[in-house]
């Protein structure tokens, strides 16, 4: 499901045209999307209004390739752009299988009148990719022919060899659907025609209830959102253990769900990301392998691809996103902060840690579904009013590294926060168990050392911790926590400013709300916020 922040609608086509047909398509794709914008109340994305300086413009293809309904403005222009054809039109079609009647259902041809001759003939067009083809081919055969340095200029060319002989198939898939040609039938009545058919797919698609003023207009509010603010927007992660793989009994796999959550509602909607990542992952920190996937190979997907799908996703919005990871107990234990991923705003610097590019926390999700827990879940709520009220305390010192300790704190709804200094044990049984108590003490905030992190100093780490504007101060047994539970929230957002100092590696931050979870009662309830 499609929220209604992000674009219900794209249109796909060929911008940057200086030429008098250029400014005349520029202005009727701006007249489209503004009619559909303000008398369908209906998001349009394109690139004028999405993209910024410095995105990455075939990340903005994809997105439209995924879109649930593009809006494809075909001229002659459009018809030999590679960014059109190829990065949009071509991925489109490929991502629906090929299939004439789902392509050209959500794929909307408007044809304008400089590309009839084309798709009356494709002769002359199949001409024009074959010499493109070959320009772009032959210095690459010169300096790479045997394929091994230069994988993302062959897979350009390999693309234009496959819209070359799906050309056909494509056009028909396109015109397969009666729609008004020419710039006086498609603009009618301010594009009444377009807009009455747009409003009619969305509608099929279980999508009209989405159709609202959009979000990211400029008159949004939180566009302006300033950096500080304490409107976050959440974005939810949700992983489950599922059943191991037929056959496979040593490697886990995991489901996943991606939920929103804005500050001007009440719930968490479904959020749909790539589906091409599959219904279960693995529980590795490494991208999987897509050139075995294009080979028909099993590469099954993983956590990995999935957080590069959310930081992607994260860093086009234009509002401050808090990336919320459910995590079922094992997966606590997963080298969240030194993840790799790629920010698509400055991709040539390569992989880098996902805590130097986006705020993040985990929150438990067996806290939230366990049934082992669910007898003592509403300790979670008492000990975060506690928490709220500025009446709660740490465990710390030895009492955060004693299982027995932990066990007794379960019910003492005055202890709200647990900071463990000492690093983990080396024996992953042990940190799990470690792991285990602390969740069933139903403590809302918890902080601990990674195992295997830089050996600082104690004295490091503790003045670190109080760098944080007294948030995490207080390192003795039973030393007050500060007020307040909005500036725990801001914790993300502070660690990803304080970056630049190694220690920020060293721990990992738990923050449960008791009422925060896109579980299904959440979703049916009021959400109370901090």
């Amino acid at each position: 499901m499609v929220t209604s922040d992000l674009p219900l609608v794209y249109v796909s086509y060929a911008w940057g045209d200086p030429t008098p047909d250029g400014h005349k398509r520029e202005l009727t794709v701006d007249e489209l999307c503004t009619a559909l914008e303000e008398q369908e109340k209906i998001m349009v994305g394109r690139d004028k209004k999405l993209l910024k300086t410095g995105d990455s413009i075939e990340d903005f293809a994809e997105e439209i390739a995924c879109g649930g309904l593009v809006l494809a403005v075909i001229s002659r222009k459009s018809l030999r752009s590679h960014c059109c054809m190829v990065d949009e039109l071509l991925q489109a079609f490929r991502r629906r299988n090929f299939n004439a009647n789902e392509f050209g259902s959500d794929v909307l041809a408007l044809i304008l009148d400089d590309a009839r001759d084309d798709l009356d003939d494709l002769a002359d067009l199949i001409e024009h990719w074959t010499e493109a083809i070959e320009k772009e081919r032959k210095p690459l055969v010169l300096a790479d022919p045997e394929r091994k340095f230069s994988p993302d200029s062959w897979k350009r060319i390999d693309q234009m060899i496959e819209l070359r002989g799906r050309f056909s198939d494509l056009i028909r898939s396109l015109r397969i659907r009666a729609m008004p040609r020419g710039y006086a039938a498609i603009s009618r009545e301010d594009f009444a025609e377009i807009r009455e058919l747009v409003v009619k797919r969305l509608s099929k698609k279980g999508l009209a209830a989405k159709m609202s003023p959009s979000s990211m207009a400029e008159e949004d509010p939180a566009v302006h959102e300033a950096p500080g603010s304490l409107a976050l927007h959440y974005l939810a992660v949700v992983l489950r253990r599922q059943h191991q793989r037929s056959g496979d009994h040593s490697e886990p796999m995991y489901g996943w769900e991606v939920y929103l959550n804005k500050p001007t509602d009440q719930h968490y909607e479904p959020l749909s990301l790539q589906e091409e990542l599959g219904s279960y992952l693995t529980a590795s920190a490494d991208t999987s392998d897509l050139s075995a996937s294009a080979a028909g190979l099993a590469a099954p997907r993983t956590i990995a691809d999935l957080v590069q799908a959310v930081v992607n996703w994260t860093l086009r919005q234009k509002y401050q996103v808090l990336i919320e990871i459910f995590a079922p107990l094992e997966l606590l234990d997963f080298d969240w902060a030194h993840l790799k991923v790629v920010n698509p705003r400055k991709a040539s610097l390569g992989p880098v840690d996902l805590v130097k590019t986006c705020p993040y926390v985990l929150r438990s999700l067996a806290r939230f579904e366990g049934e082992e827990f669910a007898s003592a879940f509403e300790w979670l709520g008492q000990k975060y009013a506690q928490l709220e009220k500025g009446s709660g305390r740490w465990i710390a010192g030895t009492d955060a590294v004693s299982l027995d300790k932990l066990a007794e704190a379960e019910m003492k709804k005055n202890l709200v926060a647990i900071k463990r200094i000492d690093p983990l044990d080396a024996d992953r049984i042990s940190r799990l168990q470690w792991l285990e108590c602390m969740i069933s003490t139903m403590v809302p905030v918890a902080l601990w050392r990674r195992h295997g992190c830089s050996n600082s100093t104690k004295r490091k780490l503790l003045a670190h911790l109080d760098g944080y504007e007294g948030m995490l101060a207080g390192h003795g047994n039973g030393d007050s926590v500060p007020a307040g539970c909005a500036q725990l929230e801001r914790l993300p957002i502070c660690r990803k400013n304080m970056i630049a100092d190694p220690v920020v590696h060293d721990f990992v931050f738990l923050l449960d709300h008791p009422q925060r979870a896109p579980g299904l009662d959440v979703l049916q309830s009021p959400l109370v916020s901090p």
